[in-house]
């Protein structure tokens, strides 16, 4: 519980932006990754047992998971609480719909090349986008030089 915990406890001591603030721990982060990967899981899981197209179960359940996914991320994860939030969504859907080309591209390779099922494509394509998704949030998305506020660095 000491993740859920630390996660929680980042609202409790944060009420603005803080530029100094640096990224959750390691384990928060993780338990954020886990959940939304679990929303995302479980909901392809649940629409494929209803006969649900492939592609619209994938596409459904990637957007439920990005929903939760990017409050999470923002206010926990990257301790952003920026409130002008429209500079960071054009970031925030650039990235995940890279993201989600690459997990589209993954489950359909592993359905089409490998005879794997979609469940199995789908962990498969985890393992590979979560870990460049994770940069490109954290050094494209959330940077805090990206801020619309940001003061330039003094280049002397």
């Amino acid at each position: 519980m000491k993740p859920i915990s630390t996660l929680f406890s980042v609202l409790k001591t944060r009420s603005t932006y803080d530029a100094s603030a640096e990224s959750a721990p390691v384990p928060a982060i993780c338990a954020i990754g886990v959940l939304a990967t679990s929303i995302d899981l479980l909901t392809l899981r649940w629409l494929l047992a209803h006969n649900s197209n492939r592609f619209i179960a994938v596409t459904v359940a990637y957007a439920l998971s990005v929903a939760v996914h990017f409050t999470l991320n923002k206010y926990l994860s990257f301790r952003n609480f920026e409130r002008d939030i429209h500079r960071q969504l054009p970031r925030y859907f650039l990235v995940i719909a890279g993201s989600y080309v690459l997990t589209v591209g993954c489950v359909e390779i592993g359905v089409r090349l490998f005879a794997l099922n979609a469940m199995v494509s789908k962990v498969f394509s985890i393992a590979f986008v979560f870990p460049l998704s994770f940069l490109a949030h954290r050094s494209f998305t959330f940077d805090r030089r990206l801020r619309s506020d940001a003061q330039p660095e003094d280049p002397i």
